[in-house]
């Protein structure tokens, strides 16, 4: 399948769904979420499409930066709209909608210019699958997070200094927030910790050859600091900035241990 179509179109969806959500936040409403289903479902849909075939190739699965990078998105995207069930999570799509262009057109790109690859095709065991999507959603749900942190960070810096809230008031009250905020942060760090173990058991024959050490050091520093935080949490009733500052930096760890790390592999060593 040429990923060229299914990739335009559900670029020009995300780019409709932010359109959506910055015009409503000028005229300070709240979208309904009947109309961002109906931008959500089509833009999930082709995104997708394309996903599966950039992926998907005759010398196995191409896990290489673009490509992870969109289907972390998408995994990000379907998150969002479980979660939007149950939850008033519909103000992170202005973060989401933003990932989204930027890796399904940064994958788009690689692909339709004809750049070699960055990393070389193979085929997948069970294990290793589970591994790969065990990680995926571990680091999707972390972005939420992340993304939930700056939008309380947003909230509590314009109620300490007593200024109008503008477009920020639109948001749920800052408990609500802080409270979808430590879901998400529970959450993640149970999924993280079964990516991490998972990694050690399947791939430790394999650290040599795929993952630096960097990244092991990496990812389990981030664990240690989503831990240490959520402990805090429990034990002395962290929150506000402390918890929403620290929840960034262990976000920061993270995405140096996948896409700094792969990033140095694939680019600057040029190896898969």
């Amino acid at each position: 399948m040429n990923p060229a179509l299914p990739g335009i179109v559900a670029i020009s969806f995300y780019l409709l769904g932010s359109y959506s959500q910055v015009r409503n936040l000028i005229a300070r409403t709240v979208t309904r979420q009947s109309d961002l289903v109906r931008l959500v479902l089509p833009a999930l849909i082709f995104h997708g499409l394309f996903v599966y075939s950039v992926l998907d190739t005759s010398s196995g699965i191409d896990l290489s930066f673009f490509n992870v990078a969109a289907l972390i998105s998408l995994t990000i995207n379907v998150a969002v709209l479980l979660a939007s069930i149950r939850e008033p999570v519909h103000n992170l799509y202005v973060f989401v909608f933003l990932i989204s262009i930027l890796t399904v057109a940064g994958c788009l790109a690689v692909h339709t210019l004809a750049f070699s690859p960055t990393a070389t095709p193979r085929s997948v065991s069970p294990s290793l699958l589970f591994h790969i999507v065990v990680s995926v959603v571990a680091y999707s749900i972390l972005t939420l997070a992340a993304c939930q942190s700056v939008l309380v960070l947003a909230v509590e810096r314009r109620i300490r200094n007593r200024a109008a809230i503008d477009p920020v008031h639109v948001l749920p009250p800052l408990e609500s927030l802080e409270a979808m905020l430590f879901r998400f942060l529970w959450a993640g760090l149970a999924i993280l910790t079964v990516s991490i173990a998972t990694g050690f058991v399947f791939l430790a024959d394999k650290f040599s050859e795929h993952l630096s050490q960097h990244h092991t050091v990496l990812s389990v520093a981030s664990w240690v600091v989503y831990a240490s935080l959520l402990a805090g949490h429990t034990k002395f009733g962290w929150r506000g900035v402390t918890t929403t500052r620290w929840s960034l930096v262990a976000f920061v760890l993270l995405a140096l241990a996948y896409f700094g790390t792969k990033f140095v592999i694939e680019f600057l060593l040029q190896r898969g």
